[in-house]
């Protein structure tokens, strides 16, 4: 299978972009005046934590590519969140997010801040390993569907099925007991270096800490991962994909699971959540953070067209949301 697509499909690719960002522009829009300066995509935060990112030594050369060149550790600020549209109840079923930033990594990044000053490295990942759709079109559909409540149509209809997004959103969505003791997947994949393409995951490495928190409130989520960092220093394997296998490992379609067998996930850096007890202050910091997989050195450029949909979108909302223009 190949990996370029055809001048119509990137045409396509092109007009349901512009789409899904008018769709997402109307639906932050239309929020009450309280919730118009939160994101348009995981709105809802359920902590935020500083950390330390350090690029394991003597990795091999294979893997010393871009931000893994060389040992270093780096600043890290992390939202974890929920992956809902919109602001619900932690004790809903879905996918949990993670983003991470790093700061002070030197190197031109692929997109800067607004201001031209540099963004740090992100990563952007959640709590199940591929999305619900393969691509920008599909991404749009579904998003037009739940926002219209006519969910129930575009997956069922006769005529037009969706089986396979129904059935992989179920899939997805757990009721976990704490946001800090998830595994954690890029869902789509990255350039490393000239030639490769990884995925990313984030593994946890440590036990449980603190007392269990009953998922009896809305946001017992946001509770418990603050009772795990009080107790101990949350610690995680940082990982690597390399794909191994075009036709089995496609850049175009994010529904595809690369199988770990073929292609096994090696650690490449560690993170470390350090005991804490974050401020209000602190919290506040980390959710003003802009977040975005094309705040990276190119030897790690986002591919495929949901991440090329996000550098144009991502950048977008967060004119709205903060009353920016252009």
């Amino acid at each position: 299978m190949s990996d370029e697509l055809s001048a119509a499909k990137l045409a396509e690719e092109q007009e349901y972009t512009e789409k899904l960002e008018q769709l997402l522009i109307l639906g932050l829009r239309a929020r009450p005046a309280t919730d118009r300066k939160k994101r348009a995509l995981h709105p809802k935060a359920l902590a935020g934590f500083h950390g330390a990112f350090t690029v394991l030594p003597d990795l091999p050369d294979n893997l010393k590519v871009g931000l893994f060149a060389r040992p270093a550790t780096y600043e890290a600020r992390l939202r974890f969140s929920n992956a809902s549209a919109i602001v619900e109840s932690d004790q809903k079923k879905g996918i949990r997010g993670l983003a991470i930033k790093l700061l002070d990594v030197p190197g031109t990044k692929l997109n800067t801040l607004p201001d031209g000053g540099d963004p740090g490295h992100d990563f952007i990942l959640n709590s199940h390993p591929i999305m619900p759709i393969p691509d920008v079109k599909g991404f749009y559909e579904m998003t037009l569907n739940l926002a219209k409540g006519t969910a129930l149509r575009y997956f069922l209809n006769p005529f037009d099925p969706h089986p396979g997004v129904l059935l992989r959103l179920l899939a997805s969505a757990k009721s976990p007991d704490c946001p800090v003791e998830l595994r954690y997947w890029s869902m789509t994949p990255y350039r490393f270096g000239n030639d490769r393409f990884v995925k990313y995951s984030l593994v946890p490495t440590s036990a449980h800490a603190g007392p269990r928190i009953e998922k009896s409130t809305a946001d017992y989520l946001g509770t418990a991962a603050r009772s795990h960092i009080k107790h101990a220093t949350a610690t995680y394997d940082f990982m690597v994909q390399i794909r191994s296998d075009p036709r089995r490992m496609p850049l175009e379609n994010a529904t595809v699971d690369w199988d770990e067998h073929r292609a096994p996930f090696v650690p490449v850096a560690r993170l470390e959540i350090p005991k804490q007890e974050p401020t209000p202050e602190q919290e506040a910091a980390v959710e003003a953070l802009r977040f975005s997989p094309w705040h990276a050195l190119p030897e790690h450029e986002p591919v495929g067209g949901i991440n090329r949909a996000r550098r144009r979108i991502y950048e977008k909302l967060s004119q709205v949301r903060l009353g920016k223009k252009g």
